[in-house]
Order: structure tokens, then C-alpha cells, then sequence
């Protein structure tokens, strides 16, 4: 195949520049014209008073801030962004409770955006459900596990002699009395890595550092031990349950208000990304470079395809 040179390769990616930052400027359109709708601002209101102005200023200031995002239905967005404001949980990526994640669909090939919660995010439901007396996940160092015996549930604690992390904790107390904890090693962390992010797995392959568990792995294993010890023998409350159910996953509101979870990544495993953009082995190929066309300039205009009508607003969230 005959690769473009010189001045021809020049044009090609500057048109290809063009197209993209006229597609990111039409979903960027899209999803304020959704925030302005009356539906979808009413919505908020009723769930955040008067903090819902904030709010959805909030969820396009992350849509800006994001190259990935703008690439993303504005629905998915728009869904992922009220299944957050429903948990009173801020979507700013700097405070770690909850994200929207965009995300590459590759049986459809669009970008969609999934709701994802931090650790905070779980400790702050749990602390909010007046069940718990302590709620916490550590990093756990050389020295401090003498010895674990996996029948009996039980821990031998010791003194840190070093720097290195070798596993993870998670911790809580009932106010029943009850204590549990959930101890992982980081080998255990790894495999459970590989196993559920196809893009850490692809991280290994190409010895690149584009997902989270790449990026800040100690980060992601007292998350995943603290939402694995919830799931398993928590008490759970409402709010709870959805964050399980509802995590890693793009949120879809039924007819009759019910929210149901689609899981995007194949083989149906969910990805635990903690709040970064991350792309499969599918999506970093490289593709073709087209023939330059004359394009003529013409000012963004919102996708048909993403905009949310007055009745489709009324039929997500309600009159």
C-alpha cells in the first residue's frame, strides 16, 4: 500500500484534524443543548436542589476538559452524569468518588461514556448508610503480613520492613460489631488485573501505560478490595446496590424508571478504570489514511443523531 509523503501527507492530517475538531465541536453542541433542556434540568433539580446548576455546568466542564469525551454520545454522558448526581456524588475526576469514562464500543464502533465510581465514592455510601462504624483500604508493605491463613479468615500482623507493597486491605465494622477484611497479594491483584481489563492486558503486550491499572495500580487495588469486600459481606443498601450493578458499565433509564446496565467490553467482563480514558488493542490500530477530498468550512452544528428532543427528554426522565 503506498504511504502519502511530503505535502499530500501534510493535507491528509490536517483534514483528518479538521474533521475530528468539527465532530468534537458537535458533541460538545449536543450535550449543552441536552443540559439545556427542561426535562433534563428539572430532573436534576429534583435531585439536587439547588446545587443542580453546579452540577451540570460541572458535567460539561469534564466533557471540555476531555478529547476522548467529546467523542462520546451525548446521551451516554448525559446518563452517566445524572446515575452520579442520583448517589449526591461529584463527577470531578481531582476528587476520586465518582467518573465518566469514555469508552470504545467495538461491536458498534462509537464511543460511549460509562459511569464509574471511585473508592471514595464506595466508602462515602457506606459511611451514608449508618451501617458502618469503619469503612477503609490500605496498601499493605513488606514486614506487615507475618502470615494469613485463607481457612480461617485470619491475619498475623507484623512491622513494616520496607517500601515494597505486596498486597492490599479493606476493612469494615458494623455497628452491629460485626468486622470483616478482604486481604489480596499483589499477585492476586495482577491476575484479577488481566482478567478483567483487556486494556492493563494490552498495557503488557505493548509495553505502554494507557490504563489506570498501568498508571496507578496500588490506586486500583485498594478500590477493587474494598468494592470485592462490600459485594461479598457487607451490608448493603439501597444506594449501594446500584453503585455495584451500575459500575463500569453504560447506564440506560427503561420506560418505567428502571436503570439498566450495558457492559461494553467483550467477552462481557466490565473494565475497572478508576476515573482515566483507556483504549483497547481494537481501537489503537491504526487505520487507513483516507484520499484527500475539498472539504469547505462549515460552522459545527449539532448531530440530529444525539440530540435529545422535548419528548425523548420526557420519556428518560418524566414529565
Amino acid at each position: 500500500m503506498a504511504k502519502a509523503t511530503g505535502g499530500n501527507a501534510g493535507l491528509i492530517k490536517a483534514t483528518q484534524q479538521q474533521a475530528a475538531q468539527q465532530g468534537a465541536a458537535q458533541q460538545v453542541m449536543s450535550i449543552q443543548n441536552l443540559m439545556s433542556n427542561d426535562s433534563v434540568r428539572k430532573r436534576f433539580e429534583q435531585m439536587l436542589g439547588d446545587r443542580a446548576g453546579a452540577y451540570m455546568s460541572s458535567v460539561i466542564t469534564v466533557v471540555n476538559n476531555s478529547a476522548s469525551l467529546m467523542k462520546c454520545e451525548p446521551k451516554t454522558i448525559l446518563s452517566a452524569a445524572a446515575t452520579a448526581a442520583a448517589m449526591n456524588l461529584p463527577i470531578d475526576p481531582n476528587l476520586g468518588f465518582a467518573h465518566i469514562v469514555p469508552y470504545k464500543d467495538n461491536r458498534t464502533k462509537t464511543y460511549k461514556a460509562q459511569f464509574q465510581l471511585g473508592a471514595k465514592g464506595y466508602v462515602q455510601l457506606g459511611i451514608r448508610s449508618g451501617q458502618y462504624v469503619r469503612l477503609t483500604s490500605n496498601d499493605v508493605y513488606e514486614g506487615e503480613v507475618r502470615s494469613y491463613n485463607r481457612f480461617t479468615d485470619e491475619l498475623e500482623y507484623g512491622e513494616r520492613t520496607g517500601d515494597k507493597v505486596i498486597g492490599y486491605l479493606a476493612f469494615f465494622k458494623l455497628t452491629g460489631g460485626f468486622e470483616k477484611y478482604l486481604y489480596m497479594t499483589r499477585s492476586e491483584m495482577e491476575d484479577h488485573a488481566k482478567r478483567f481489563s483487556q486494556a492493563y492486558g494490552y498495557d503488557l503486550r505493548e509495553g505502554k501505560k494507557a490504563s489506570n491499572w498501568s498508571k496507578d495500580f496500588d490506586s486500583m487495588g485498594r478500590k477493587t478490595v474494598t468494592k470485592l469486600l462490600l459485594a461479598r459481606w457487607g451490608i448493603l443498601s439501597i444506594e449501594l446496590q446500584n453503585a455495584l450493578k451500575l459500575d463500569d458499565a453504560v447506564v440506560h433509564e427503561n420506560e418505567n424508571g428502571t436503570l439498566e446496565a450495558e457492559y461494553i467490553d467483550n467477552d462481557g467482563k466490565t473494565i475497572d478504570v478508576d476515573g482515566v480514558t483507556v483504549e483497547t488493542e481494537q481501537e489503537q490500530q491504526p487505520e487507513p489514511e483516507p484520499a484527500p477530498e475539498p472539504q469547505k468550512e462549515a460552522p459545527p452544528e449539532a448531530s440530529a443523531d444525539n440530540e435529545l428532543s422535548q419528548e425523548e427528554a420526557e420519556e428518560l426522565f418524566g414529565k
